[in-house]
């Protein structure tokens, strides 16, 4: 299904001229109306950016369960709190990245992912991911901050 939405995401913004094509390669497209492509990518990127932070914070609360298993509601809390303490630390991350639907989904996106499994109505790691450079790694590939 992600597949699926990603090229119909990209066929839609070629079809919008937001990108266009160069040779197999795709670069900002001429845009549509009053905006060029370029500002068109930069809105849709300022769009997506909490999306990226949530997730990120929610693959770092994953470390919580390194420890025990939790119910979802309890390791969305400790998210919750992580993403305050970040705040609070002035360590960059968008208000609303905070989110409990944000962080529910990114939950559910590690569980298809194959980071999470439930069981018992608590959520756990799989066993394969079950270290901290796993979980690392996880943070890594979606952080879009150095």
């Amino acid at each position: 299904p992600m597949e699926g939405v990603l090229q119909e995401t990209l066929e839609s913004l070629l079809e919008q001229k937001v990108l266009e094509r160069e040779g197999s390669s795709l670069k900002p497209g001429p845009g549509d109306g009053h905006w060029n492509g370029h500002r068109w990518l930069h809105v849709y990127a300022q769009q997506l950016l909490p999306f990226f932070d949530a997730y990120a914070l929610a693959a770092q609360s994953l470390d919580r369960l390194l420890i025990s298993p939790l119910r979802e509601k309890d390791l969305m809390k400790e998210a919750l709190n992580l993403g305050q303490e970040q705040l609070a630390q002035g360590i960059p991350i968008r208000r609303e990245a905070i989110s409990k639907p944000l962080l529910s989904n990114a939950y559910h996106a590690f569980s298809e992912l194959g980071y999470l499994t439930t069981r018992a109505g608590s959520l756990e790691l799989r066993e394969e991911h079950q270290d901290r450079a796993s979980l690392a790694e996880l943070v890594a590939k979606i952080s879009v901050r150095p």
